[in-house]
């Protein structure tokens, strides 16, 4: 390659390294260290990669052009423009059909698809959240598990959520919210953690959770029979909306 395109494959290489990394290194010091927290996530890698690939593949066909051109010892536009369109066309044709993309296509599609079954948001979690503007108040917050989904009322219903993401690092209101949410009837420093977080809302979407792990938050269990919590929506047996009504007057 010329010269000039030497940052383009080292950012290629960069990328293939942090992909390898996400896709076999555990857990560990060595991978975060590698690709830090946010591109810890292989499908955010994946994402990245045609913004590489793209120009890596322009710059390859129009050097396969200008090689031909060379060995043939022919000139003019006409040639170039039908040698740039026959190598297009191989490439096209080489990358984009066969067993192995429909396999990856079908996989991408299964992976990306919301159902009853999915690891994050499921249907029925999905539509619970699209009906939370008809009780949420713009202004009012809503607690429940990031690790269950739940943090993706802000994402699909601009609704403000407590803990935002699975990786927030707690605060004192948030870590007591968590802890005793479910003392709100007889405990007032539950009443003043929610008065200071603004937080009025419970989603409880069960105990599944993204990457298969297990988050368990006292405060937030058991609240069907605790006091001062009430019902308000619910979408299947799962995703259920409460009001913190404990802390009126």
């Amino acid at each position: 390659l010329r010269r000039r395109w030497w940052w383009l494959v080292a950012a290629w290489m960069t990328l293939a390294t942090i992909y390898v990394a996400c896709a076999a290194f555990p857990d560990g010091l060595l991978r975060y260290g590698l690709t830090g927290t946010w591109y810890s996530d292989l499908f955010r890698i994946v994402a990245l990669m045609p913004t590489i690939l793209v120009p890596l593949g322009a710059v390859g066909v129009a050097l396969a052009v200008e090689v031909i051109l060379r060995l043939v010892r022919v000139e003019g536009r006409s040639f170039a423009l039908g040698a740039g369109v026959v190598a297009s066309s191989v490439l096209l044709f080489t990358t984009q059909t066969g067993a192995q993309m429909a396999a990856e296509t079908a996989t991408a599609a299964e992976t990306n698809t919301t159902t009853d079954e999915s690891p994050l948001l499921t249907l029925a979690e999905t539509e619970l959240l699209h009906r939370l503007p008809d009780h949420v108040s713009e202004d009012e917050t809503i607690v429940g598990s990031p690790w269950t989904g739940t943090s993706l009322s802000y994402a699909l219903a601009d609704r403000q959520s407590l803990i935002p993401h699975i990786y927030q690092e707690l605060n004192p209101d948030m870590e007591l919210l968590l802890s005793r949410l479910n003392e709100a009837g007889s405990d007032p420093a539950v009443c003043d953690a929610l008065t200071r977080t603004n937080t009025w809302w419970v989603l409880d979407f069960g105990m599944a959770e993204v990457h298969e792990g297990t988050h368990e938050y006292a405060g937030l269990a058991g609240l069907a029979d605790a006091e001062g919590f009430e019902l308000v929506d619910q979408e299947g047996p799962d995703a259920r909306l409460f009001r913190i009504a404990a802390c009126d007057g």
